[in-house]
């Protein structure tokens, strides 16, 4: 026989997610991989390089994706979808965790 209690407990749980890609982790690691193609670009161009003119596209396209990049992540705005930027996948453990509250007004319990 189980008690609901012991089912609940079970049910609310806190489980750990190995396999979430986090969006945040991922936009810095996307940042700090386009702040150093940048860097190489700025080298690749300098003008006692000669560099072609599509060597100098790319750097100014780098700028302004690692430009938005950087928006975003200071502006809090992680969830934005940055078309034309390919992001890198950030794997890390997250929680998940169900919870179970009491409507003040009715015995019922609410899972959320």
């Amino acid at each position: 026989m189980c008690r609901l209690e012991d089912c609940l407990q079970e049910y609310t749980r806190l489980e750990i997610l190995r396999d979430c890609v986090c969006r945040k982790c991922s936009l810095v690691a996307t940042h700090r991989h386009l702040q150093h193609d940048v860097v190489m670009l700025e080298e690749a161009t300098k003008p006692e390089m000669h560099p072609s003119s599509s060597k100098k596209k790319r750097l100014k396209e780098f700028r302004r994706m690692e430009a938005r990049v950087l928006s975003a992540l200071e502006q809090g705005r992680i969830e934005d979808d940055l078309k034309d930027v390919r992001m890198e996948r950030v794997v890390s453990p997250a929680t998940k965790q169900a919870m179970i509250a009491r409507v003040r007004s009715s015995p019922l319990l609410c899972l959320a």
